[in-house]
């Protein structure tokens, strides 16, 4: 027993240094954004006394607008690319891609995390069974019907999704900041409330399906498998909800109501609402089958609504990932909780929010392969 001894303390070890290595990054991307946060106060505060005129004080208070992050990102983009020249290029390109990089770190080394527990939690429960050489399958089938109306709509879903990026893009490079604020937050309030209705729609359509409490009764699902999706899940939703009742709390503060800030309200509420059933939708139909009924193999209720919502996660996914850094947040929220406290909420969460994206297409590639298969 010795072996599973050190064998335990070895994945033990690597979850800590997982763990670690999350907090790291958080505490790096934490001073960098601290100070990029600062100095476009500090720009603000100097640039203002020099007005003599109070509209034009004003003016110039909008121009940091509602949306610290948003001029922050503007700021490094444009100073980057005036940079960009001769042998530079390459360090530009690799400057560009660095949200997207931290964001991978930081999903990976929670990813590692979670196995590593699951290792560790399994550590003692290996059979020993004897070895025996299992033929490859050569070929793979993949049952694709019931599925063409939820394709489409689901591609229908990420081109829209495409072209509100091109036109947040267009936005944040003419320097038109808050009607990409604005772009940006009724893109994802259309896209909630989307998502929601068709969550509510698929548990409606699959409660003809059989449920499975079991994991005896369902074969073809490895119950460690099933503890590592929840628990990702888990994580994703917890980010999730912080990073909206946070957003929430810090509107409540504002005295002066602006149109901003009702979208952005809105924003926070749909989002909470469509993590929730999203949420409660992956966990029920997870344990959902057709199994043994052959009119549910014909009919497959809900595959079309699966396959919209895998497509739909992976579109918000892709938005989140690329727009999500730059969007930022209400002026507000960053002073109601304080530029350090707010940085730190931001770096810590806003990884998990992208991660539960994707995260929920990958357990409902789950659900669509493992639910409607006819055979285990």
């Amino acid at each position: 027993m010795g072996h599973h001894t050190i064998a335990r303390f070895g994945t033990m070890h690597l979850v800590a240094a997982n763990i670690w290595t999350w907090i790291r990054y958080v505490l790096i991307e934490e001073s960098v954004m601290d100070k990029e946060i600062r100095h476009i106060f500090t720009d603000h505060s100097t640039l203002a006394p020099l007005n003599g005129n109070h509209n034009e004080t004003d003016q110039s208070s909008m121009q940091i607008g509602p949306f610290i992050q948003q001029s922050i990102s503007s700021r490094i983009t444009r100073s980057a690319l005036s940079e960009c020249n001769g042998s530079e290029i390459i360090d530009c390109v690799l400057g560009s891609i660095a949200d997207i990089m931290y964001t991978a770190i930081v999903e990976y080394s929670l990813i590692g995390a979670v196995v590593m527990f699951i290792v560790w939690k399994n550590i003692d429960h290996v059979k020993r069974t004897p070895t025996a050489y299992v033929k490859r399958k050569h070929q793979i089938r993949v049952d694709c019907s019931k599925t063409t109306s939820g394709l489409f709509a689901g591609l229908a879903f990420l081109a829209a999704t495409f072209t509100s990026m091109a036109v947040f893009y267009g936005y944040s490079l003419t320097g038109d900041n808050t009607k990409a604020a604005y772009v940006f937050s009724i893109t994802d309030i259309i896209q909630y409330i989307i998502a929601s209705l068709a969550c509510i729609y698929a548990l409606y359509q699959m409660r003809q399906l059989r449920y499975f409490h079991s994991s005896d009764a369902r074969p073809n699902v490895n119950p460690s498998q099933e503890l590592l999706d929840l628990i990702l899940l888990s994580l994703g939703m917890i980010g999730e909800m912080i990073y909206s009742v946070a957003g929430l709390v810090g509107l409540t503060g504002d005295k002066h109501w602006q149109t901003l800030s009702v979208v952005l309200l809105v924003c926070h509420i749909t989002r909470l609402m469509q993590v929730g059933l999203q949420c409660c939708l992956i966990y029920i139909a997870g344990k959902l089958r057709i199994k043994g009924d052959i009119e549910l193999r014909k009919r497959q209720p809900g595959k079309q609504v699966i396959t919209f919502l895998l497509i739909a996660n992976i579109a918000m996914f892709l938005m989140n990932l690329f727009e999500s850094e730059k969007a930022g947040i209400s002026e507000t929220v960053v002073n109601f909780y304080g530029k350090k406290s707010w940085v730190f909420l931001v770096r810590s969460f806003s990884p998990l929010t992208i991660f539960y994206r994707f995260h929920s297409s990958v357990c409902f590639a789950e659900v669509w392969k493992n639910a409607y298969a006819w055979k285990d």
